[in-house]
């Protein structure tokens, strides 16, 4: 049997192929929705609704960024030793070092690199100057002490390069452009990684500049990896909504009581809102979010220990993040403070030591 053929069967086809694709686009949507934003905008938009709270705006949520690395550079000190010292020192380990710094690569080595040179030099030369003024080069050892002396003072500075100011911690930070089912583990391979970087660093600042370079490169790749920005994200999206939710439950409240009594019908069905929607779905994100923030403590350990190192755009990042994580792991509770005056008018809460029940 001929299949039917003309304008009209290619239009129809032209319909179908148009109706699959739309389908597919919805699914597809569905698919890559954020859970932890539409639970909020969903729990927002019930809560509103039974309120008779006025539509608002919608949100759009800002997290400043880990400062360009423009704003990070700290100028790296002219080294002392010329090309004529370094044929002086030739028969010291530490010539080869400065060998390797002095070349091409070593001038446009990555942060990371160049602290394990500095490491090195710190490591090393002690031995060196002591073999100059055994062969009696008292000038250039007085130069190679010279030296020595500047790097120890410049180390927290090139120890915040190579660890805090490199691609990896910066893309630690970095906000994901979805969060999914975020978090999805207790742990991560990153808080170990932090540990032992700030392990190895309280020990570079206590002056015993030994290092695994292996070791070292594996760690930064794992804070690479890390969790940081989701935890940022989740946390200030978390109060993004809950403030404003806030906000607009006290405007409600001065509007007009919103249950007469606790037979209003509006009792039960906030009822229903709060304990399926707040209670149910955000409060067990929030309270593993709470979790996972106390487990981020080694990022803070190692920030602290090179803080008197740290560029002057990143303080203040660092400050601004802290504030904005603290805020938002706060607005829980908050959010339960701010339904309390409500859940009481509509007799779902009593008038002395009312709580939300599973509130945090």
């Amino acid at each position: 049997m001929m299949r039917p053929t003309g304008p009209w069967t290619c239009r129809v086809h032209a319909v179908i192929r148009l109706t699959i694709s739309f389908l597919l686009g919805l699914s597809l949507s569905a698919c890559t929705a954020d859970p932890p934003e539409d639970r909020l905008q969903d729990y927002e938009e019930r809560l509103f609704r039974t309120l008779g709270i006025t539509e608002v705006d919608s949100l759009v949520p800002r997290y400043p960024r880990f400062p360009a690395p423009r704003y990070l550079r700290i100028d790296s000190a002219r080294e002392a030793i010329d090309i004529l010292d370094l044929w002086s020192l030739r028969e010291c380990a530490l010539h080869g070092v400065l060998a390797e710094r002095n070349s091409s690569l070593g001038r446009v080595a990555r942060p990371s690199t160049r602290m394990f040179y500095e490491l090195d030099f710190l490591r090393l030369a002690p031995a060196c100057i002591d073999l100059l003024l055994q062969s009696g080069k008292e000038e250039l050892a007085a130069t190679l002490g010279d030296a020595l002396a500047d790097k120890e003072a410049r180390l927290p500075a090139v120890i915040w390069q190579g660890v805090l100011g490199g691609a990896e911690y910066r893309h630690y930070w970095k906000s994901p452009q979805r969060l999914g089912d975020y978090p999805h583990a207790t742990s991560y391979a990153s808080d170990q990684a932090l540990q032992a970087l700030a392990s190895d660093v309280r020990r570079w600042l206590a002056h015993d500049y030994r290092f695994e370079r292996a070791e070292v490169e594996a760690a930064l790749q794992k804070i690479h990896g890390g969790d940081g920005g989701a935890l940022y994200k989740s946390v200030v999206l978390q109060a993004v909504y809950l403030e404003r939710i806030d906000a607009a439950v006290q405007q409600r409240l001065q509007a007009g009581p919103v249950c007469r009594s606790g037979k209003d019908s509006r009792a039960s069905i906030l009822d229903t809102v709060v304990r399926k929607f707040f209670v149910g779905r955000i409060q067990p994100w929030s309270v593993r979010l709470q979790t996972r923030a106390y487990q981020l403590e080694p990022a803070r350990d190692l920030e602290e220990l090179l803080a008197g190192a740290e560029p002057e755009a990143f303080g203040r990042w660092r400050e601004q993040r802290d504030r904005l994580m603290a805020k938002g792991l706060r607005a829980p509770r908050a959010h339960v403070e701010a339904l309390l005056p409500v859940m009481r008018q509509c007799g779902l809460a009593p008038q002395a030591q009312a709580k939300v029940p599973g509130h945090i």
